[in-house]
């Protein structure tokens, strides 16, 4: 069969697996041949190429290794919860030959590989760890997983790998970009990028060209997290076959773009928003991953406290009047005004929103995606649906003092508008209103409440242990509770070795008093509003926060980067 493949002769073991991947239909020789052109001008090894030509999957050539090799074939939920060494050295080499330790005693240690032909890396690994090593194989993504789970790398920290290389001309023209971005490797490629982040609860992945290549991270729990890079040759097509997803123009690399698509990741549907950007090494594109699964839009599973959820319904049980959720981006705004719509959602009642962009279609609400290439914008739309008689409104930012002012009309005229506003505390959205020039009788006319929040991480209860650092934190803020204790971060397989597993909310809740109607007619200052709330019982950011950390759903730290000092 080796004068059917590609010269030079391939190795005697490398020709028993492609021929049982021919005696099992999974390839045919024409198959192999046009692989083998590929090698040839690339380098690599004629396995390495079939699965970045879509022609076989790495779970058969997995398989086809371990028969042909007499090899377990193991499987990521075989992978331990453990690992066996928590050396930062030993885990930038596995990472780098994508090896991951199973079993360890004392004699021998048995690894799962991608490439159980690299006997290089397998002999090396055995001095380091001075044990035999048995090796069994498993497909990348497997190993990625599991590495990443078991071995991540410090933060910034990268590994290099092997890769093709580029192609000699990177002034790529239309015609080769849609090519690109219709290939099996691509396709596959961002498929498992898609599928992992999503198994991984992420919320973001980005893309980001570098001088070195492409960097890829996604977010979880708030934090970035590096993740390995594509190959050379799928990098750029990468981001072509996003923005094709997203029915972006692919063409166009020189303005920022805007879409979004949906996919199927495991059963579940899965909206994605992607964004693109130019910058200095190619163009930037970030995902946002939506998924309602992971995201129940309910105030009660947001996170907020008992009392802090209760005074947000009491707010939304208004019959008219402007209530605003404040706070800096990504700190679950619109999250929370679409679990208040759903709480409002009735037969007997009409709720239309005017958003940018639509996060997720609400079932009962008319939503509309504002086009600013149209003229579609907040104010002009806004404009337009108070004559389609709505009850209520949801305005996804006030962002200037057009928008602000039909907000305020739509309110005097017996509406009920829910909105957001970047700002960083409850008592600051007043004063920002009036800079943008709204009046304080206006305002004290309409406003019925402000919400303002942040999203804090939650300690892994599997592993969060008492901190003394969180304790003399809490002690100098004054938050200490009765029990003494607060916990801290560990880190274990369960969360990955951050410490953190999910998110929670800590917010601060204003509701207008006459009294503060009575300050903002006199232009009080916002200091002034904010001493005011507080005596008359609003509990502060950071004071919901000290009380979660008490409560050990998370640490002093996180509340102290969300939320500051007193």
């Amino acid at each position: 069969m080796a004068t059917q493949l590609t010269p030079p002769a391939l190795p005697p073991r490398l020709e028993l697996i492609l021929e049982t991947l021919v005696r099992d239909s999974v390839l045919t020789a024409g198959d192999i041949e046009r692989a083998g052109r590929v090698a040839q001008r690339t380098g690599e090894r004629l396995d390495k190429v079939l699965p970045k030509l879509g022609m076989v999957e790495d779970h058969r050539l997995a398989a086809a290794m371990a028969k042909v090799l007499d090899l377990p074939h193991r499987r990521r939920e075989e992978f331990p919860d453990h690992p066996i060494e928590a050396d930062k050295a030993l885990a930038a080499f596995l990472h780098k030959h994508l090896i991951l330790p199973l079993e360890l005693s004392a004699e021998v240690v048995r690894v799962a590989v991608t490439d159980p032909l690299d006997e290089f890396a397998v002999q090396a690994l055995g001095f380091r760890l001075d044990r035999e090593v048995r090796i069994e194989v498993a497909t990348p993504a497997d190993v990625e997983f599991g590495l990443s789970r078991l071995y991540p790398l410090a933060a910034g920290e990268r590994v290099s790998r092997k890769t093709a290389p580029a192609a000699a001309n990177d002034d790529l023209d239309l015609e080769r970009l849609q090519d690109q971005a219709s290939d099996a490797p691509v396709i596959q490629w961002v498929n498992a990028l898609i599928a992992d982040a999503v198994e991984a609860n992420a919320s973001d992945i980005h893309f980001e060209p570098q001088e070195r290549g492409l960097r890829v991270r996604q977010r979880i729990d708030g934090a970035l997290q590096e993740i390995t890079a594509p190959p050379t040759g799928i990098a750029v097509a990468a981001a072509s076959r996003i923005k094709v997803m997203a029915k972006l123009d692919i063409a166009e690399r020189r303005l920022p773009q805007d879409g979004r698509c949906s996919v199927t990741v495991r059963g579940r549907d899965i909206d994605l928003r992607v964004a693109t950007a130019p910058s200095l090494r190619g163009e930037t594109v970030v995902l946002r991953i939506l998924d309602k699964a992971r995201s129940p839009l309910d105030l009660d599973k947001l996170g907020y406290s008992k009392p802090a959820a209760g005074r947000i319904r009491e707010l939304m049980a208004e019959p008219h009047g402007i209530i605003l959720v404040t706070g800096p981006t990504g700190s679950g705004k619109t999250t929370t005004l679409y679990a208040a719509l759903t709480e409002l959602t009735a037969p007997d009642r009409k709720i239309m929103s005017v958003e940018d962009p639509v996060e997720y279609e609400l079932e009962g609400v008319s939503q509309i995606q504002i086009k600013p290439g149209i003229d579609l914008t907040f104010a002009r739309t806004l404009r337009s649906i108070l004559r389609h008689d709505p009850d209520i409104i949801m305005v996804g930012e006030i962002r200037d003092a057009d928008t602000a002012e039909i907000a305020i009309e739509a309110a005097l005229t017996g509406h009920l508008v829910l909105s957001t506003l970047h700002t960083n505390s409850a008592a600051a959205a007043l004063t920002r209103l009036q800079e943008m020039g709204l009046p304080g009788y206006l305002l004290a006319a309409t406003l019925r409440g402000i919400v303002a929040q942040r999203l804090v991480r939650r300690l892994c209860e599997a592993c969060r242990r008492p901190s003394d650092q969180g304790s003399r934190l809490a002690a100098k803020l004054g938050g200490m509770s009765e029990h003494g204790t607060v916990f801290g971060p560990v880190g274990c397989p369960a969360c990955g070795q951050s410490g953190y597993r999910g998110r929670s909310c800590i917010a601060e809740v204003l509701p207008i008093t006459s009294e503060l109607r009575d300050l903002m007619l006199e232009g009080a200052a916002e200091a002034t509003l904010e001493r005011r709330a507080v005596e008359t019982g609003m509990v502060r950011l950071v004071d919901d926060g000290i009380a979660k950390a008490n409560a050990g759903i998370t640490s002093m730290e996180e509340v102290l980067k969300a939320a500051g000092t007193r």
